[in-house]
């Protein structure tokens, strides 16, 4: 089983059940049976490696795997406050459907706080092309969805999948545009080698102060990192999205950088869209 404890019963690659129907199965009667959790870390410590709107053109933001996770509502509240209600759009993801109604209910009970520019909606982050069209964002979020493609026992499909993931979200972020990863793991299998980035920078989060991905040793403590990866600009003397703009108040400082160079740079209406149907 590929997103938790190993199933001898669940279809394997190769049959009839692509993988993103097989998580899908997974994820929906876990959010069935569990009730809500952050996972890995809270939204506020995301905060401080999103990059600043420039205020001329609003920022696109897509989260993979968000399952029923408040981080989409802590980036569209902070853009909102900190930069203006046009800073930013914020669409989240997951292939759970069941995930979603959970955060459009948590939305909806909200009703001090509307967003107008935040959407939940169905995409398989391993073929986010499907969905949208390419070089359509400025920052990915991937607060565990990379985790649940690592955290496994009895398969080889982890090189694959997350090989998958990665080419899938550099194909829909613009040049200069970053993926920015929130994982315990302190290396990240294909990485480097599925994508050619502009650069890759880990920086250290300190303990995991939510759940986590995998079912082992889920009381330890778990230190945790957060990758930002960055596609190259478009053109010569171009710069990735934002660097060369100083940081808003209320951006949090940001903590020292490791893995080859510092980065230097410090959420469409309530509504749940379903898949498109297949032609």
């Amino acid at each position: 089983e590929e997103w938790g404890p190993v199933n001898e019963d669940e279809p394997r690659a190769g049959s009839r059940h692509t993988q993103a129907e097989r998580a899908a199965k997974y994820w929906n009667a876990a959010y069935t049976e569990t009730a809500h959790k952050e996972w890995i870390v809270a939204p506020s410590e995301v905060i401080q490696f999103l990059p600043p709107s420039d205020g001329r053109a609003t920022l696109d933001i897509l989260e993979v795997g968000c399952g029923d996770s408040r981080l989409g509502m802590g980036v569209y509240d902070f853009y909102d406050e900190a930069m203006g209600p046009n800073a930013a759009t914020v669409t989240c993801t997951d292939v759970s459907l069941v995930a979603i109604d959970r955060l459009v209910a948590l939305q909806a009970a909200d009703g001090s706080r509307k967003r107008p520019r935040l959407a939940y909606r169905y995409a398989d982050a391993t073929d986010l092309r499907a969905t949208f069209a390419t070089e359509l964002f400025d920052v990915v979020l991937d607060k565990g969805c990379a985790d649940t493609f690592q955290f496994r026992g009895r398969t080889n499909e982890t090189p694959r999948l997350l090989a998958m993931l990665f080419k899938s979200v550099a194909s829909v972020l613009k040049p200069g545009g970053k993926l920015i990863i929130v994982t315990p793991k302190r290396r990240i299998k294909g990485l480097k080698d599925s994508v050619d980035w502009h650069s890759v920078v880990r920086h250290p989060l300190g303990e995991a102060s939510g759940a986590l991905v995998s079912n082992k040793n889920s009381a330890s403590a778990y230190s945790v990192w957060a990758w930002v990866c960055t596609t190259k600009p478009e053109a010569r003397g171009a710069s990735p999205v934002g660097e060369g703009t100083a940081v808003v108040a209320g951006a949090a400082a940001l903590v020292s950088g490791e893995e080859e160079q510092q980065d230097d740079h410090p959420p469409i209406g309530l509504r749940r869209l379903r898949p498109r149907p297949k032609s």
